[in-house]
């Protein structure tokens, strides 16, 4: 899950199924909108990308770029993403 360090984390438990999936959909939905985040804290991430190519990255490409950002830049793009005002900033 994001936000864990990774050396650290060691698993995740739910009480079924359904569970699991909103989980998936609430990660889904909050990955989608990093990548327009990026874009205005670290432009140069993503130059020469249009938008719409930004929108469709995959998670994995998203992530690496995530991998790239200060723990600063990481702390700015949560305040802005989806989890932190939605994606009515960027007129999607």
């Amino acid at each position: 899950m994001m936000g864990f360090k990774r050396q650290q984390a060691y698993g995740h438990i739910t009480s079924g199924g359904t569970v699991v999936n909103l989980e998936a959909l609430w990660v889904a939905r909050n990955i989608k909108s990093v990548p327009m985040v990026i874009k205005q804290v670290r432009p140069d991430l993503v130059a020469g990308i249009t938008d719409w190519e930004v929108m469709n990255l995959s998670p994995i490409k998203i992530l690496d770029l995530v991998d790239k950002l200060t723990d600063e830049e990481v702390e700015e793009t949560k305040k802005h993403s989806v989890r932190g005002k939605g994606l009515a900033a960027f007129n999607f």
